[in-house]
């Protein structure tokens, strides 16, 4: 397919591909049939396809660089160039239609228009007459509510098809969490709970809109890198993201009256082509069916078939690493034997105290050395908290852990939380030789010697 950047799906389930530099290619998947649209062999004014749209009436409509909108029905291309009271820009950078069969353009540079194809009249919307954010819109998204969404160059702008309200949204900086989001999106979707997601080259910021508070997910929690390209909403309600060469799949659940995000990644390790993945390039077609266009062709995903709350195995203690050295079983440390037997089976672990820095590398019971997995851990004892080991580094590191008695919890991260199988492991750090039991026995008998013998001193005093 070459370099695809936009995806949608018609009305007689027909799948249309935007590439970068081709035009337009329409796939039949029950028949294989495939028809290209180009400026040479169509009414198409520009190769480069940056957005499309599925339309209501079985139309196709395709937003260009430089190539103005383009209507595509029965085969027949119509192209929209800009026209005194027609449209004002001809690059077209986000498409949506409304319930009442409306037409949203997003524009670089020259706002919204709302097109009526009934009546062919457009109504702008800027930052000078309808106080739009920004004239610069980075994408366009008809939300189940009914509103229609506009990422901006200054945020995004919420807009009310049946009165033509527009609200500007801003996304505060969080000093406590020490973000800043990206005042430019890559793309802005509000999903069926009234969550806003944010897209951005520096992460993704979640908005709850009926609490007003916000969350940033990037790399730390587990997604598949920070830079955003593509976010949609599957049919379990469900959100995918699209990263520059991975893809991640979020659960959204409530935990404490908060809301908490459940993220399980995949690579190209997984079956995904190499990418880079392009800007709002998801589709989600009416079969459940997720298409993810990129450099390299397009991924088709069937989430069903990747549900992460399957449980996927028991965690397995699979080795040790002390100060950066592998410990096999049976090797001998520093004259002494730390692992006669594999950590999985024993289930405890005994170190001195100069050897408070090592690492407890994980697996699973369905493959040893899985690193596509990440677990979730506590240290009982230490800390209540749950922490998420990272993408691609399965490994669980302690550095200067205090002296005592430790129990290593871990389960598999995404998996349901009332049915995730967790392991434990016993951790016992020993103290210093003068901080153990025997040394402040020694202590105490030192201390009743030296009070004996002052004792004895001053008696002999007296009896002088």
């Amino acid at each position: 397919f070459g370099v695809v950047n936009c995806i949608t799906e018609d009305l007689h389930g027909n799948l249309w591909f935007g590439t970068n530099d081709k035009g337009l290619l329409c796939y039949n998947p029950a028949t294989k049939r495939k028809v290209e649209y180009t400026v040479a062999n169509s009414g198409l004014l520009s190769d480069v396809m940056v957005c499309l749209l599925g339309a209501s009436d079985g139309s196709v409509w395709a937003g260009t660089y430089n190539g103005g909108l383009s209507r595509l029905v029965d085969g027949k291309v119509t192209t929209m160039m800009p026209s005194p009271n027609g449209l004002s820009n001809k690059n077209i950078w986000g498409l949506a239609e409304d319930n009442a069969g409306n037409v949203w353009i997003g524009t670089l540079g020259s706002g919204i228009q709302r097109y009526d194809p009934q009546r062919h009249n457009f109504i702008t919307f800027t930052s000078h007459n309808k106080n739009v954010s920004n004239d610069y819109i980075s994408s366009m998204q008809m939300s189940s509510n009914g509103w229609v969404v506009a990422g901006t160059s200054d945020f995004y702008s919420v807009i009310d098809p049946k009165i033509n309200k527009v609200v500007n949204m801003t996304i505060a900086s969080d000093s406590v969490r020490g973000f800043i989001p990206a005042s430019a999106s890559t793309q802005v979707y509000m999903d069926t709970r009234g969550l806003v997601w944010y897209a951005s080259p520096s992460g993704l910021v979640v908005v709850d809109t009926e609490t007003g508070n916000t969350f940033l997910l990037d790399e730390k929690d587990g997604l598949e890198g920070s830079t955003i390209c593509s976010v949609i909403e599957d049919l379990n309600n469900d959100i995918w993201v699209a990263t520059e060469f991975g893809l991640s799949h979020i659960m959204v659940k409530n935990k404490d009256g908060e809301r908490a995000f459940d993220i399980h990644s995949y690579s190209q390790q997984d079956g995904l082509l190499p990418g880079p993945h392009n800007r709002r390039s998801m589709c989600l077609m009416r079969n459940g069916t997720i298409l993810l266009g990129g450099a390299n062709g397009v991924d088709i995903i069937s989430p069903d078939k990747l549900r992460t709350n399957v449980k996927r195995g028991q965690p397995v203690f699979s080795g040790l690493m002390l100060f950066d050295k592998e410990i096999g079983i049976g090797t001998e440390y520093e004259g002494r034997v730390i692992l006669k037997e594999s950590l999985d089976k024993s289930r405890r672990l005994v170190l001195h105290s100069g050897e408070r820095q090592f690492t407890i590398q994980m697996g699973t019971n369905q493959g040893i050395a899985d690193n596509n997995v990440q677990f979730s851990y506590r240290l009982e004892g230490f800390s209540d908290n749950w922490i998420t080991t990272n993408p691609n580094d399965p490994n669980i590191s302690f550095t200067g852990l205090p002296a005592g008695t430790y129990t290593l919890v871990v389960k598999i991260s995404g998996d349901d939380a009332e049915k995730a199988a967790e392991s434990r492991l016993e951790i016992i750090i020993e103290p210093p030789f003068y901080a153990t039991w025997w040394a402040y026995a020694l202590y105490i008998l030192i201390a009743l010697l030296v009070l004996y013998l002052w004792t004895r001193h001053e008696k002999k005093k007296l009896n002088f």
